[in-house]
């Protein structure tokens, strides 16, 4: 996954781009009362940007200075969205299990903003060689992530410099 982070920013424009108009293509059909397409075409959505940020964190938790042990973080957001749409179509209007879902997509939005945070610091401890982390620049970088279309072009020579300290036989 770590070649991913360094892939040139267009290919990831590309893939952000699918998944955005997965879920209106998904709907055009009628599925009726099945709530399976909706909750895939929701979680390429959420799975795209996850996926981007867990390549930049795999990347980071290469360098000596990371420990990586946030992998597991990661799967939450799609996981999250799929459950949550599943949980929106199966249940009847006001019940409790629809307000079940509202909980889920909460977790799944929460889950995604400690993700853009672990990427963020990861790569910023990398790209400082674990020197102290500026809180502005700390703040730039989570910024660039979350406008994600904007900061993979702004990071993707920060992504590259990383990548080239990395020892040959890890990257």
């Amino acid at each position: 996954m770590r070649a991913a982070a360094t892939l040139h920013p267009i290919w990831w424009t590309l893939l952000l781009g699918i998944s955005f108009f997965t879920p209106p293509l998904v709907l055009l059909p009628d599925f009726g009362s099945n709530p399976w397409p909706t909750a895939l075409g929701m979680s390429v959505t959420a799975a795209v940007p996850t996926a981007w940020l867990y390549a930049i964190y795999d990347l980071a938790s290469a360098a000596p200075v990371n420990t990586g042990r946030g992998r597991a973080l990661f799967i939450l957001p799609p996981v999250c969205t799929v459950a949550g749409v599943a949980a929106t179509y199966v249940a009847a209007a006001g019940s409790t299990l629809h307000s079940a879902g509202g909980v889920v997509f909460s977790l799944g939005a929460v889950s995604y903003f400690l993700c853009l945070w672990a990427a963020a610091t990861a790569l910023e401890r990398a790209d400082t060689d674990g020197g102290k982390v500026e809180g502005a620049r700390l703040f730039a970088t989570v910024a660039a992530m979350l406008y994600n279309l904007i900061g993979m072009w702004a990071l993707s020579g920060k992504l590259r410099r990383v990548a080239a300290r990395l020892p040959a036989c890890g990257a």
